[in-house]
């Protein structure tokens, strides 16, 4: 007869809820070490857009950080094993221009989170308004907004998988059906990183 009380799916009380209920949980935002400063983003509100200038106020609270402050940080780039994939450089902040709304310009830094949003909230980017790729099918070649100029166009990757004879398939059938089909696409990601865990028996009763 299996053991209930311990092990893979048993039911455990929770360890963590007194502390909660009596207001002496800690969490990330709760840690206050010496020196520690708050950073907020100031974000695009535009899908696709040139930055033409930012302007930071002169009396800001904190330092505000864009790109052209940080040359020594390296842009991340996602490398594949897919033939023919293109591998677009992905700055920290936004460069040049702006390619998804969102996309993060500056990071402004204070003492306070509240201070943090205060200085993003109170800097001022001059944006030239792009259109936006919002039909792959159709932006996909060919088409004057580019992502990324230097592409040529919008196709990241192109691949045909074929198995069979396909033809002589068709032609041997009494129907055929030929259809398109439109999905999102999709990639599998872990949702965290490595960890340990230790299972241990709890102590007899």
């Amino acid at each position: 007869m299996p053991n209930e009380a311990w092990g893979v799916g048993a039911s455990l009380l929770r360890r963590e809820d007194e502390r909660h209920l009596h207001g002496h949980g800690e969490f990330v935002s709760d840690i206050k070490l010496p020196g520690t400063m708050e950073v907020a983003f100031l974000r695009s509100i535009h899908a696709h857009a040139r930055i033409r200038s930012i302007a930071v106020p002169p009396k800001a609270a904190g330092p505000v950080f864009t790109a052209a402050d940080l040359p020594q940080i390296a842009p991340v780039r996602v490398v594949t094993r897919a033939i023919g994939a293109k591998s677009p450089a992905w700055p920290p902040l936004a460069t040049d221009k702006v390619r998804y709304f969102g996309e993060a310009i500056t990071a402004c830094v204070a003492p306070t989170r509240a201070e943090a949003e205060d200085l993003a909230a109170s800097v001022t980017v001059d944006y030239e308004l792009l259109d936006a790729v919002v039909d792959p099918l159709r932006n996909m070649r060919g088409s004057p907004v580019l992502v990324h100029e230097h592409w040529g166009d919008n196709l990241y990757l192109e691949r045909t998988i074929e198995s069979g004879d396909i033809e002589g398939a068709a032609r041997a059938a009494e129907i055929t059906v030929t259809r398109r089909y439109r999905m999102s696409r999709q990639s599998g990601a872990p949702l965290e990183g490595a960890c340990r865990a230790r299972l241990s028996r709890p102590p007899a009763r």
